[in-house]
Protein backbone atom coordinates (compact mmCIF):
# COMPACT_ATOMS: atom_id res chain seq x y z
CA UNK A 1 0.00 0.00 0.00
CA UNK A 2 1.19 3.51 -0.80
CA UNK A 3 -0.12 7.02 -0.05
CA UNK A 4 0.94 10.54 -0.90
CA UNK A 5 0.19 13.62 -3.00
CA UNK A 6 -1.87 13.84 -6.19
CA UNK A 7 -1.84 16.78 -8.62
CA UNK A 8 -4.26 17.42 -11.49
CA UNK A 9 -2.34 18.89 -14.42
CA UNK A 10 -5.19 19.94 -16.74
CA UNK A 11 -8.22 22.17 -16.26
CA UNK A 12 -11.75 20.88 -15.78
CA UNK A 13 -14.03 20.62 -18.79
CA UNK A 14 -16.58 22.89 -17.09
CA UNK A 15 -14.46 25.99 -17.67
CA UNK A 16 -14.67 27.02 -14.01
CA UNK A 17 -11.37 28.09 -12.42
CA UNK A 18 -9.31 25.47 -10.58
CA UNK A 19 -9.14 26.64 -6.97
CA UNK A 20 -7.00 23.68 -5.89
CA UNK A 21 -5.16 21.09 -8.00
CA UNK A 22 -3.41 19.14 -5.26
CA UNK A 23 -5.00 16.44 -3.09
CA UNK A 24 -4.26 13.20 -1.27
CA UNK A 25 -4.14 9.82 -2.97
CA UNK A 26 -3.59 6.20 -1.99
CA UNK A 27 -3.48 2.75 -3.59
CA UNK A 28 -3.50 -0.86 -2.48
CA UNK A 29 -3.20 -4.06 -4.46
CA UNK A 30 -2.08 -7.63 -4.85
CA UNK A 31 0.88 -8.53 -7.07
CA UNK A 32 2.24 -11.80 -8.40
CA UNK A 33 5.95 -12.08 -9.12
CA UNK A 34 6.87 -13.80 -12.40
CA UNK A 35 10.52 -14.71 -12.25
CA UNK A 36 12.98 -12.12 -10.99
CA UNK A 37 12.14 -9.27 -13.38
CA UNK A 38 8.34 -9.07 -13.65
CA UNK A 39 5.35 -8.42 -11.38
CA UNK A 40 1.68 -8.34 -12.42
CA UNK A 41 -0.90 -6.84 -10.11
CA UNK A 42 -4.51 -5.78 -9.60
CA UNK A 43 -5.00 -2.65 -7.51
CA UNK A 44 -7.46 -0.04 -6.28
CA UNK A 45 -6.54 3.64 -6.47
CA UNK A 46 -8.22 6.70 -4.96
CA UNK A 47 -7.25 10.35 -5.38
CA UNK A 48 -8.68 13.83 -5.34
CA UNK A 49 -8.67 15.49 -8.77
CA UNK A 50 -9.14 19.10 -7.82
CA UNK A 51 -11.55 21.72 -6.58
CA UNK A 52 -13.32 24.20 -8.86
CA UNK A 53 -14.48 27.38 -7.16
CA UNK A 54 -15.74 30.75 -8.34
CA UNK A 55 -16.24 32.62 -5.05
CA UNK A 56 -16.50 32.10 -1.31
CA UNK A 57 -19.76 30.18 -1.49
CA UNK A 58 -20.36 30.63 2.24
CA UNK A 59 -21.07 34.34 1.75
CA UNK A 60 -21.42 35.02 -2.00
CA UNK A 61 -23.24 33.53 -5.01
CA UNK A 62 -21.16 31.03 -6.93
CA UNK A 63 -20.16 27.35 -7.14
CA UNK A 64 -17.68 24.96 -5.52
CA UNK A 65 -17.10 21.44 -6.85
CA UNK A 66 -14.79 18.92 -5.14
CA UNK A 67 -13.84 15.97 -7.36
CA UNK A 68 -12.46 12.47 -6.73
CA UNK A 69 -11.39 9.52 -8.85
CA UNK A 70 -11.60 5.81 -7.90
CA UNK A 71 -9.94 3.27 -10.20
CA UNK A 72 -9.50 -0.48 -10.64
CA UNK A 73 -6.20 -1.05 -12.41
CA UNK A 74 -4.21 -3.89 -13.95
CA UNK A 75 -0.50 -3.13 -13.68
CA UNK A 76 2.62 -4.78 -15.05
CA UNK A 77 6.06 -4.00 -13.65
CA UNK A 78 9.49 -4.60 -15.13
CA UNK A 79 12.46 -4.46 -12.75
CA UNK A 80 15.30 -2.87 -14.68
CA UNK A 81 17.60 -3.59 -11.75
CA UNK A 82 17.09 -5.92 -8.80
CA UNK A 83 19.28 -7.59 -6.21
CA UNK A 84 18.64 -9.40 -2.91
CA UNK A 85 17.53 -6.26 -1.01
CA UNK A 86 16.45 -3.56 -3.50
CA UNK A 87 15.02 -2.97 -6.96
CA UNK A 88 14.11 -0.26 -9.48
CA UNK A 89 11.09 -0.78 -11.74
CA UNK A 90 8.99 0.67 -14.54
CA UNK A 91 5.23 0.05 -14.57
CA UNK A 92 2.39 0.32 -17.09
CA UNK A 93 -1.29 0.54 -16.11
CA UNK A 94 -4.61 -0.12 -17.79
CA UNK A 95 -7.84 0.33 -15.87
CA UNK A 96 -11.28 1.82 -15.35
CA UNK A 97 -12.07 4.95 -13.36
CA UNK A 98 -15.21 6.26 -11.67
CA UNK A 99 -15.49 9.96 -10.89
CA UNK A 100 -17.27 11.47 -7.92
CA UNK A 101 -18.15 15.03 -6.95
CA UNK A 102 -19.56 17.10 -4.11
CA UNK A 103 -21.13 20.27 -5.50
CA UNK A 104 -22.26 23.42 -3.71
CA UNK A 105 -24.08 26.27 -5.47
CA UNK A 106 -25.36 29.50 -3.98
CA UNK A 107 -27.67 32.19 -5.28
CA UNK A 108 -29.07 35.43 -3.91
CA UNK A 109 -32.81 35.86 -3.44
CA UNK A 110 -34.33 39.31 -3.08
CA UNK A 111 -37.36 39.17 -0.79
CA UNK A 112 -39.16 42.32 0.26
CA UNK A 113 -36.87 42.77 3.25
CA UNK A 114 -33.17 41.85 3.20
CA UNK A 115 -31.57 39.74 0.45
CA UNK A 116 -30.54 36.25 1.48
CA UNK A 117 -28.18 33.61 0.11
CA UNK A 118 -29.67 30.21 -0.76
CA UNK A 119 -27.25 27.29 -0.73
CA UNK A 120 -27.84 23.99 -2.59
CA UNK A 121 -25.66 20.88 -2.22
CA UNK A 122 -25.55 17.59 -4.11
CA UNK A 123 -23.26 14.60 -4.64
CA UNK A 124 -22.96 12.46 -7.77
CA UNK A 125 -20.77 9.88 -9.48
CA UNK A 126 -20.26 8.57 -12.98
CA UNK A 127 -18.24 6.15 -15.07
CA UNK A 128 -16.49 4.01 -15.81
CA UNK A 129 -13.94 5.65 -18.09
CA UNK A 130 -10.76 4.17 -19.54
CA UNK A 131 -7.50 5.03 -17.80
CA UNK A 132 -3.86 4.61 -18.86
CA UNK A 133 -0.80 5.20 -16.72
CA UNK A 134 2.91 4.68 -16.17
CA UNK A 135 5.13 4.79 -13.12
CA UNK A 136 8.72 4.69 -11.93
CA UNK A 137 9.58 3.33 -8.52
CA UNK A 138 11.97 1.68 -6.16
CA UNK A 139 11.72 -0.79 -3.28
CA UNK A 140 14.16 -1.39 -0.45
CA UNK A 141 13.96 -4.25 2.04
CA UNK A 142 13.59 -3.14 5.66
CA UNK A 143 12.96 -6.60 7.13
CA UNK A 144 12.46 -10.11 5.89
CA UNK A 145 9.43 -10.04 3.59
CA UNK A 146 8.75 -6.28 3.94
CA UNK A 147 9.97 -3.48 1.65
CA UNK A 148 9.77 0.30 1.67
CA UNK A 149 8.36 1.73 -1.59
CA UNK A 150 8.82 5.05 -3.40
CA UNK A 151 6.65 5.72 -6.45
CA UNK A 152 6.21 8.45 -9.08
CA UNK A 153 3.32 7.95 -11.50
CA UNK A 154 1.16 9.67 -14.06
CA UNK A 155 -2.29 8.70 -15.34
CA UNK A 156 -4.77 9.99 -17.88
CA UNK A 157 -8.45 9.12 -17.53
CA UNK A 158 -11.21 9.55 -20.11
CA UNK A 159 -13.98 10.76 -17.83
CA UNK A 160 -17.33 12.08 -18.99
CA UNK A 161 -18.10 15.81 -18.98
CA UNK A 162 -21.86 15.16 -19.18
CA UNK A 163 -24.10 16.32 -16.35
CA UNK A 164 -24.07 13.86 -13.44
CA UNK A 165 -27.22 13.21 -11.47
CA UNK A 166 -28.06 12.90 -7.80
CA UNK A 167 -31.24 10.88 -7.23
CA UNK A 168 -32.47 11.56 -10.75
CA UNK A 169 -31.92 15.33 -10.57
CA UNK A 170 -29.11 17.19 -12.33
CA UNK A 171 -26.18 17.90 -10.01
CA UNK A 172 -23.12 19.20 -11.91
CA UNK A 173 -21.11 18.57 -15.06
CA UNK A 174 -18.50 15.81 -15.05
CA UNK A 175 -14.76 16.46 -14.88
CA UNK A 176 -13.91 15.49 -18.45
CA UNK A 177 -10.57 13.89 -19.30
CA UNK A 178 -8.16 14.22 -16.37
CA UNK A 179 -4.36 13.96 -16.17
CA UNK A 180 -3.05 13.27 -12.67
CA UNK A 181 0.48 12.97 -11.29
CA UNK A 182 1.18 11.19 -8.01
CA UNK A 183 4.17 10.98 -5.64
CA UNK A 184 3.75 8.28 -2.99
CA UNK A 185 5.54 6.20 -0.41
CA UNK A 186 4.45 3.02 1.35
CA UNK A 187 5.17 -0.58 2.16
CA UNK A 188 5.05 -3.92 0.37
CA UNK A 189 4.83 -7.29 2.08
CA UNK A 190 5.83 -10.48 0.26
CA UNK A 191 4.35 -13.93 0.71
CA UNK A 192 6.25 -16.97 -0.54
CA UNK A 193 4.06 -19.21 -2.72
CA UNK A 194 5.11 -22.78 -3.34
CA UNK A 195 8.46 -22.35 -1.65
CA UNK A 196 9.96 -20.32 -4.51
CA UNK A 197 11.56 -16.96 -3.79
CA UNK A 198 10.79 -15.83 -7.33
CA UNK A 199 7.04 -16.40 -7.13
CA UNK A 200 5.41 -13.99 -4.73
CA UNK A 201 2.20 -12.26 -4.06
CA UNK A 202 2.81 -8.84 -2.61
CA UNK A 203 1.24 -5.95 -0.79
Amino acid sequence: MTAGAAYRANDAATGYPMHQRGALGYRAGLYLGIGKRFDVGLLYQHSGIGIEKTTNVATEPGIETRRTLDSLVLEGRYFAWRNSWAGLFLGLQLGLGWQGLDHTATRVEQPESLPRIIKVRCSASGGPGLGLGANLGGEFDISEGTSFLMLLSGTTNRLSSDTLQDGGADCADGAGSSSVFLAQIGFRHRFDLGGSADKKAAR
